[in-house]
């Protein structure tokens, strides 16, 4: 398994890149307030169980607010949108409920597989930015949170992704 520095730079090395934010130095008030819910339901533990969040307690975050099944496979990490913000679906099309290989291009799949497998090795949130790589939508940036959930208490099983996408002023 490549070590954390060097997910870190393949990452950045992408085209486009994808820069990484270990400190999480959000630009987005929105992603720290999901970063503080996450935090709440911790309870003491490295990370969440997914059992102990309710998407309800969320409220106005919830349109900015994404739940991933993570499976662990021969091939590294698989996701399952569980549920899609409306944000996330806004830009990127419906992906609810739906396998992502059937929804979006292969070497997008890739690129969050990528960031999800960064979340499993840092064992703790992480935050991203970087310019959107869907249907001509590069005028588009992203700040993403990615968090990680557990179902045992000890292995992530899913993350929660928080997403907030600008269109930079000229």
């Amino acid at each position: 398994m490549p070590s954390l520095d060097e997910m870190i730079d393949r990452l950045r090395r992408g085209d486009p890149p994808i820069e990484v934010d270990l400190r999480l130095d959000f630009h987005s008030r929105l992603l720290g307030e999901i970063h503080e819910y996450w935090l709440s339901k911790c309870a003491g533990r490295t990370m969440p169980d997914r059992r102990n969040l309710d998407p309800t307690e969320l409220g106005r975050l919830l349109p900015y607010v994404s739940l991933f099944d993570v499976s662990h496979t021969v091939d590294g990490i698989a996701l399952f949108p569980r549920l899609a913000g409306q944000e996330l679906e806004r830009v990127m099309g419906s992906i609810h409920m739906r396998p992502l290989g059937e929804t979006l291009a292969p070497d997008i799949v890739s690129r969050w597989c990528s960031m999800v497998a960064l979340v499993d090795a840092w064992k703790a949130p992480v935050r991203t930015t970087g310019v959107v790589h869907h249907h001509e939508k590069h005028f588009i940036h992203s700040e993403v949170y990615i968090a990680p959930l557990a179902h045992d208490g000890l292995d992530m099983s899913m993350v929660l992704v928080g997403t907030v996408f600008t269109i930079p002023k000229s």
